[in-house]
């Protein structure tokens, strides 16, 4: 502004704060700041579960007291600096040593990021001694918070392990089963443009502290590789792609390409494995869905099947009182009864009169009752043979095989 004539100054400052502004969202900004206000006022003895202080934080920075209230809300306060961690709004934790075993981080990574002055910090990082804990004063809703929070006091826990346990979200731990480096240590040293800091390759991501104080999820990094770091031969950078933002951690000693190399095999499989259970569950939720349909289809054709038949068990209920007669319906047989042949009807006049009908009558040829009577019982049968009588045979011959 300096540099503007005097006359310039006032309407180039307008515009800068105009288009500042026009980046906020206003309406959010305030939401927050009333939710701040709301949380701070129910900081009282009756709902505090401890009070922890003064613990160092490197982000953001200072030495803070803090109160941990039965809402599992985090209320930090540095002289007239306030910053309200609400439970709602943490993501996961992520807790380091640092190489030299002295200190532990412990980092807690919010969904969105909280804003103190003119800063926003999208994860709160404490550090916090091995040895030498900060005051711990515990408070009366401590009842009120889950069983594991509540066995911290009697446990003697520290004040790291406290701050990791008080919530239950997905904590992130350095563990050299995935990485170690060549000293045997969970981190190594290297710089982001020019700044430098300190790299953690963690099982569920990549955690640098330094600038910018990032977490990387494992799911959500796009590429990851190891390449040669320009001219020097000693040093090589590793480059993640994260949420369309590349990030190269360079001025990576050369002897700790063996184990970055490794950190990044295994990282690629655990990232197929989570590609593998992702494409399990969306198939098992089509199945079920799949499974859902059909039996849905099937209820309601069961429930039409039913109506259908209760529709036609009324109108033979109907067509029974119509004919009352109708059950004794001497040519009715069952599908479970055997249908009569030929051989087994016997030489009276009635039967013959029903073989007539369904053979043929007398006009066809001259019919002899007596040689009937023989031909129907076979073991009287000397080898005599009538037109007649084959084709009347080979009628009942059908018959029986459909008997």
């Amino acid at each position: 502004c300096k540099s503007l004539p005097s006359e310039l100054i006032p309407k180039f400052r307008e515009l800068v704060e105009k288009i500042v502004g026009s980046k906020k969202d206003p309406n959010k900004e305030e939401a927050r700041t009333k939710k701040d206000k709301e949380i701070s006022e129910t900081i009282n003895p009756d709902n505090t579960a401890y009070v922890m202080g003064p613990v160092t934080a490197v982000s953001p920075r200072g030495k803070w007291n803090l109160t941990f209230t039965g809402d599992s809300n985090l209320f930090m306060e540095l002289k007239e600096k306030r910053v309200v961690v609400e439970a709602t709004n943490l993501k996961r934790i992520i807790t380091v040593p640092d190489n030299n075993g002295l200190y532990i981080y412990v980092g807690l990574q919010l969904q969105d990021p909280i804003k103190l002055g003119k800063s926003k910090y999208g994860i709160v990082l404490f550090k916090l001694h091995v040895k030498s804990n900060p005051k711990i004063e515990w408070g009366e809703a401590l009842s009120r918070l889950p069983q594991r929070v509540q066995k911290l006091k009697s446990e003697n826990k520290s004040a790291a392990e406290i701050l990791t346990m008080s919530w239950k979200v997905s904590i992130e731990k350095a563990n050299k089963t995935y990485f170690a480096s060549s000293s045997s240590k969970h981190a190594i040293a290297c710089t982001v443009k020019a700044n430098s800091g300190t790299l953690y390759p963690l099982r569920g991501g990549i955690f640098y502290i330094g600038k910018p104080l990032v977490f990387l999820p494992r799911k959500e990094i796009e590429e990851i590789k190891a390449a040669r770091g320009g001219t020097i031969g000693s040093y090589f950078d590793l480059c993640v792609e994260h949420d369309g933002t590349l990030y190269e951690f360079g001025m990576i000693n050369k002897s700790e390409q063996g184990p970055i190399q490794g950190y990044v095999q295994s990282l690629q499989e655990l990232r197929s494995a989570d590609e593998r259970r992702s494409q399990n569950k969306k198939n098992k939720k089509g199945n079920c869905n799949a499974d859902y349909d059909a039996g849905k289809d099937d209820r309601s054709r069961g429930d039409r099947g039913d109506d259908d038949e209760n529709e036609e068990q009324n109108e033979d209920d109907d067509d029974d009182d119509d004919d009352p007669d109708d059950s004794n319906d001497s040519d009715y047989v069952a599908d479970d009864e055997e249908r009569p042949c030929a051989d087994e009807f016997e030489s009276d006049d009635e039967n013959l009169k029903k073989m007539d009908q369904e053979f043929g009558s007398d006009s066809e040829a001259e019919f002899d009752k007596d040689k009937w009577n023989k031909i129907c019982h076979r073991d009287d049968l000397q080898g005599e043979t009538n037109p007649l009588l084959t084709a009347r045979e080979s009628k009942n011959a059908s018959d029986t095989e459909s008997c």
